[in-house]
């Protein structure tokens, strides 16, 4: 269970306390499956939430402040736990795919698959490869992979007949 812990970057948290819940819940409560990597959970999932603050139908004035508030809590966060800043996000080729893909609808049909995928580690396994072999690709790739118009859980499934129909 989740609460807040009694440290320096925990005010920035408290703060942002609605972001905070929503980050808690879709990362960590949502989800299915309980086996999922740390990363897909924090910089996937998460990357939804990013996506919504970035697009706040409010001023750019009133978004501001919470990104920059979100970013002091991410930083005191990762210095409370010993992760130095280059490590903060997770891995760059999974921080780079869910930016470029945030926000399309290969995103989220993504995500709706990853918190609809059943518990398990071996499910989690060939979730945490989905994403490896996702990072590999170029945005030509991604792409074709769009343009499928495939919408099956079974994304693993879609990144294998991509990759045939390219060779």
């Amino acid at each position: 269970m989740w609460w807040l812990q009694p440290k320096q970057f925990a005010f920035y948290s408290a703060v942002l306390l609605d972001l905070t819940f929503v980050h808690e819940y879709l990362c960590h409560v949502i989800p299915v499956n309980r086996q999922l990597d740390k990363d897909i959970r924090e910089i996937w999932l998460h990357c939804g939430i990013a996506f919504g603050m970035r697009n706040l139908p409010d001023l750019k004035s009133e978004r501001h402040p919470v990104r920059f508030v979100w970013q002091m809590f991410r930083n005191g966060y990762a210095k409370h736990h010993n992760i130095d800043e280059f490590h903060v996000g997770g891995p760059l080729s999974l921080d780079d795919l869910a930016r470029d893909l945030s926000g399309r609808p290969l995103f989220w049909t993504i995500t709706l698959a990853v918190l609809a995928a059943p518990d398990g580690q071996d499910q989690a396994d060939q979730i945490a490869r989905l994403f490896n072999k996702l990072s590999s690709f170029n945005d030509a790739q991604l792409d074709g992979l769009q343009a499928s118009g495939q919408t099956t859980i079974a994304m693993l499934d879609i990144v294998a007949s991509v990759l045939q129909s390219m060779r």
